[in-house]
């Protein structure tokens, strides 16, 4: 797909969902977005964060997967606003109350897959971190990290390093054991 600067991963997020397009019981999908491309802050914070997401949901792949029996998707990082608050997104997106920050998650595909409503992704470069809470409650939905109160944001920089040292991962262990984790 095309670089869109002003869609970012919503550009190919369409064509993704379509290759695993099947509502068949008993099937998940990861769908992440790296960091990288628009830190505030530390770059090790964002490091950290990174490694964070990816020990809380693929190396703890089945403590998710036992999750999903229960939820229809499993992230980190949720934030919950109500219907009297703005949106958190800087392009100023209004879809749903909620939203794994940082675009990390894993969704049951029976839920979403066999919704009519399941290719509305907004057309806008925070489409994909949306694109759940537009189906779905946050009541539905776990997170599995939650380094912060679900409602209230982590403050200017959500990449401090002291998020995810009090966010019951080991930092440190995290790094040693995935040394394929860091940039």
């Amino acid at each position: 797909v095309r670089n869109d600067h002003r869609l970012r991963e919503v550009a190919s997020f369409q064509k993704l969902l379509d290759q695993v397009a099947s509502p068949k019981k008993g099937n998940a999908t990861f769908y992440a977005h790296t960091k990288g491309n628009s830190t505030y802050g530390s770059v090790q914070g964002s490091i950290y964060w990174r490694n964070a997401m990816y020990y809380a949901l693929l190396d703890q792949w089945e403590g998710c997967m036992t999750s999903l029996e229960e939820y229809v998707a499993v992230g980190c990082c949720k934030m919950i606003w109500g219907d009297n608050y703005r949106s958190p997104y800087p392009s100023g997106l209004n879809h749903g109350r909620w939203m794994f920050s940082g675009t990390f998650f894993w969704f049951r595909n029976d839920a979403v897959f066999s919704r009519d409503d399941w290719r509305k992704v907004p057309q806008d470069r925070y489409g994909a971190e949306a694109w759940l809470a537009g189906m779905f409650s946050t009541e539905q939905t776990k997170s599995v990290l939650q380094p912060w109160p679900e409602t209230a944001y982590p403050g200017i920089d959500p990449y401090d390093s002291k998020w995810y040292r009090d966010a019951g991962v080991a930092i440190e262990d995290v790094e040693l054991a995935h040394p394929s984790y860091r940039i």
